[in-house]
């Protein structure tokens, strides 16, 4: 008896539907073979159609491996994502692996279409820094390459994690900062999407725990530096003054440096600062920063190295690599 879903389509239908053979199908969709710009929008009008995914697994099955392994972040800007792609890819190099690096930019349509045509391509694995981690897509799902998150955790995904626990790291940080007599603690972080993060939950239980809670001091500020700017300086102007702020990156922690300087507000040089995100220039400043060092490197290579296993059939249930990071004071 039938269970109702409806049968996936095959290449044979593409190929008909598109009035071509199947060998041109396949030319486009791997990129093996030139086809006129006509025939090749023939072919992605009936993908885009039928909804066609190249059946991946059964590739895997026949023996053919690409040696290429995709890596999607949410954004390439500022040292975290820099550092860690740079460590994914000499790692991955080194074991004859290509990688193919897409940015979501935070946009959950573009991650969408980033994790479609990574698969269409044939990528072998995937390390994958999910935009939302309440999302989750179908295509992951059904398992057709191995893949690990890193950064935020999809619970619905039976898939490995790697990296620092976000909410004990921020928890501990602003508790501390509570402890030190703190009441009035902003909090920075970007984001257009309405999952809050795990740090700014950390950040919200500290400050309830101390009696200080005070949802007007937390905001989200865009990645462009100048709509960055003027939020905060709003934002500032509405707020201040402050006795500690928690920046979940060196790039929220410069402007907010810069913002505060341009206002002259002299107070601020009295201000905790901690930046979740170390940074060497952070070291420049007159007064003392408090930044988390958090092991980039390392986690890209802990990444890969369980994406490889997985690649080679490590059968091993999926496991949770939470790595430690130390507080570092310019």
């Amino acid at each position: 008896m039938s269970d109702g879903r409806k049968k996936p389509a095959s290449i044979k239908e593409v190929a008909l539907l598109a009035g071509v053979s199947v060998s041109t199908v396949s030319h486009v969709i791997n990129d093996t073979r030139f086809v006129s710009p006509s025939t090749r929008s023939k072919v992605l009008e009936a993908i885009e159609k039928l909804n066609y995914k190249p059946n991946i697994m059964a590739q895997g099955i026949k023996g053919w491996k690409s040696r290429t392994v995709g890596l999607i972040v949410t954004h390439l800007a500022g040292s975290f994502f820099d550092r860690l792609v740079n460590s994914v890819c000499s790692f991955m190099h080194a074991q004859g692996y290509d990688v193919l690096v897409c940015n979501s930019e935070e946009a959950i349509e573009q991650e969408r279409r980033h994790i479609d045509v990574l698969l269409r391509r044939g990528i072998d694995g995937l390390i994958y820094a999910p935009v939302d981690p309440r999302i989750t897509y179908d295509a992951l799902l059904s398992r057709p390459v191995p893949f690990v998150q890193i950064e935020r955790k999809n619970e619905s995904y039976n898939s490995d994690f790697i990296h620092i626990d976000d909410y004990r790291e921020s928890l501990r940080i602003a508790s501390r900062f509570v402890g030190r007599g703190c009441r009035r603690i902003g909090f920075l972080r970007h984001g257009t999407e309405n999952y809050p993060g795990r740090k700014y939950e950390g950040y919200v239980q500290a400050c309830i725990d101390g009696g200080i809670f005070d949802p007007e001091l937390a905001i989200k500020v865009s990645h462009d530096l100048k709509e960055a700017r003027a939020t905060i300086r709003e934002w500032f102007v509405q707020k201040w003054p402050m006795d500690a702020l928690l920046c979940t990156n060196s790039n929220i922690c410069y402007t907010v440096l810069q913002t505060l300087n341009e206002l002259g507000y002299e107070s601020y040089r009295r201000l905790t600062l901690f930046s979740f995100e170390n940074n060497r220039w952070l070291s420049l400043l007159e007064f003392p920063v408090l930044a988390c060092d958090q092991p980039i490197e390392e986690i890209g290579r802990t990444a890969s190295e369980v994406l490889l296993r997985r690649i080679t059939g490590d059968p091993s249930p999926p496991q949770d690599y939470l790595l430690e990071c130390g507080i570092s004071e310019h």
